[in-house]
């Protein structure tokens, strides 16, 4: 591989990690907000639709630091 496209997926690598950052940012918030759900409002739907959307951004958050990891072994 070249310099030319190294760079390129250097380029990538930065994109994907603040990504990465803000995803992070934004699933911590969510978890602090579903950890502190009044015990009345655990078990509705909301709450189900919490725990559903921090487990797609986990994912997303695996997924990331994977194409990530996988990127810096091409550099």
């Amino acid at each position: 591989m070249n310099k030319q496209r190294r760079a390129k997926i250097s380029n990538v690598i930065i994109k994907l990690s603040a990504i990465a950052e803000e995803l992070e940012a934004v699933y911590e918030e969510e978890e602090s907000v579903y950890d502190n759900m009044p015990e009345n409002l655990q078990g509705s739907q909301r709450y189900t639709d919490m725990e559903t959307a921090l487990e797609y951004m986990d994912d997303a958050r695996d997924d990331l630091a994977s194409a990530i990891e996988n990127l810096m072994s091409v550099e």
